[in-house]
Order: C-alpha cells, then sequence, then structure tokens
C-alpha cells in the first residue's frame, strides 16, 4: 500500500518501571482525564520527564509531612487499656 513509515510513540518498559508510583498515577489520571495534556506531552516528548518531576515533587511533600506528623506525635508513656 502506502511506504509511509509510523514511529511508535510512547515511553519504554524501562522508563515505566523507573518512574514511582506516583508518576504512574499522574500518568493514569492524564490518561483518563486530561487526555489532550497527555497527548501534548508525549508528542513533545516531555510526558517522561513531567512525570518524573510530579513524582519527585509528591515523595518529598509525602517526606515532609511524615517528619511534620512524627514531630507532633507524643506517645503516652503509660497507656492504659
Amino acid at each position: 500500500m502506502n511506504n509511509h513509515e509510523i514511529p511508535v510513540i510512547g515511553l519504554s518498559e524501562t522508563a515505566t518501571e523507573n518512574m514511582g508510583k506516583y508518576g504512574r498515577i499522574r500518568k493514569q489520571y492524564l490518561q483518563a482525564h486530561k487526555l489532550e495534556l497527555y497527548n501534548s506531552l508525549l508528542l513533545s516528548g516531555t510526558l517522561y520527564a513531567h512525570l518524573m518531576e510530579i513524582d519527585q515533587t509528591a515523595r518529598k511533600r509525602l517526606e515532609l509531612m511524615m517528619l511534620e506528623a512524627n514531630a507532633n506525635y507524643s506517645p503516652k508513656s503509660n497507656r492504659q487499656r
């Protein structure tokens, strides 16, 4: 038929494996609810960087929240049931 080659666009399996939980969640959200943005990021080649940034930011926020929660936690020495 046609002698046109269609490029394969997407994230490699290793890229997805290296991505953390929050990057994968963001990817699923974009695919389900923001398909235009997902396609734009994918076609521009910035999707992986975007997902990694989201993952790193979420991990940092979680770490800060855990540090604050631990700082505010004061166990009671004599717990009675």
